[in-house]
């Protein structure tokens, strides 16, 4: 989406073969959309990284719930970026013995100013819902893993707000029920780095 008075980021958009959506429609007054239709990820997809993660230089990331957490070190170790973490409960201690070095913050605030924000996804904790709610209201890019494979409304109904927009699975049965399950959701399917190095 961009304000209608710029002229080379629409120019741009048309050019990476975005199609501008009907202006009769848009609810932003003064502004034009684009989108662009992609074939749906779906199974026997080969995993990999999405080059909007591979270059983001400042990452955050929130975490309470352990799987997440995992699923997160485990992609942190293959991204060269700085991280600030934002953690309670289990993913204190997973990051701690990840040996990764990050910058320890305490509150949504300090989200601000990062090129994207990662969150694990967990019943046990609203941490991660309340990130996913901070990111949309500041519009900083967010997105969320699945580590497993049950419970993935679940895991979002306690904070109304906290839809997540964006979400990665690192199985091809994660991925099969989260494009169930998110119909409208953006999902990519990433290298399970941490059973390859099982």
């Amino acid at each position: 989406e961009t304000n209608l008075a710029h002229t080379q980021l629409q120019i741009f958009a048309r050019s990476a073969g975005f199609q501008e959506s009907v202006r009769a429609n848009n609810p932003f007054r003064g502004a034009s959309t684009f989108f662009k239709n992609l074939p749906e990820i779906g199974e026997g997809a080969r995993p990999n990284i999405p080059t909007f993660i591979k270059s983001a230089r400042n990452v955050a990331i929130v975490a309470h719930d352990a799987g997440g957490a995992e699923q997160l070190v485990w992609l942190l170790k293959n991204l060269d970026c700085h991280i600030r973490a934002f953690l309670k409960g289990p993913a204190v201690k997973i990051l701690v013995e990840s040996g990764i070095q990050y910058e320890s913050i305490d509150s949504f605030n300090q989200l601000r100013g990062c090129d994207l924000v990662l969150t694990g996804s967990g019943w046990m904790s609203s941490l991660e819902n309340r990130a996913i709610e901070e990111c949309h209201s500041a519009q900083i890019t967010c997105v969320t893993v699945l580590d497993h494979w049950v419970n993935y409304r679940e895991r979002f109904e306690r904070t109304p707000k906290a839809n997540p927009k964006m979400l990665l699975v690192t199985n091809n049965l994660a991925l099969v029920q989260a494009n169930q399950l998110f119909p409208n959701n953006s999902i990519w399917l990433i290298p399970d780095f941490q059973i390859d190095w099982y």
